[in-house]
């Protein structure tokens, strides 16, 4: 293959997430303490708002963290924490990418400059992409 395509692989990070674990995990005692340190306040406010959509969007925020993880050649909880990584929305709803801390600084030291994301989900699964560019 083209060295060119390898260098894109590299800065490509996927992931799934089955959205019952997420609940299950959510609706537990420990419910509260995994929901903060896998998410910032900001994105448990989004999801709470989705209503009956919620564990699908946090399946969907938790797998964008493992993809943004993965686009980064670290993976999540080796070299950052989960909250490091915040999937935010733009005034259209497209999910966007922000870093903090260790993850901003892992991605300066890759020359990254920013990712593309795109998040779905069916009624058990949810998805994300994410392309470090």
């Amino acid at each position: 293959m083209p060295a060119a395509f390898l260098d894109w692989i590299d800065m490509l990070g996927m992931d799934a997430v089955e959205i019952a674990r997420i609940k299950k995990i959510v609706e537990s005692d420990s419910g509260k303490h995994f929901l903060e340190k896998v998410y910032t306040p900001q994105e448990i406010a989004y999801c709470t708002y989705k209503g009956v959509y919620r564990y699908e969007s946090l399946a969907a925020r938790f797998a964008a963290k493992e993809a943004v993880g993965k686009a980064l050649g670290t993976g999540i909880m080796t070299e950052t924490d989960m909250t490091h990584i915040e999937v935010v929305n733009d005034a259209k709803g497209k999910p966007e990418i922000v870093l903090y801390d260790k993850a901003l600084t892992l991605a300066r030291e890759r020359n990254i400059l920013g990712f593309e994301v795109s998040l779905s989900h069916t009624d058990t699964m949810a998805y994300a992409v994410c392309l470090a560019k």
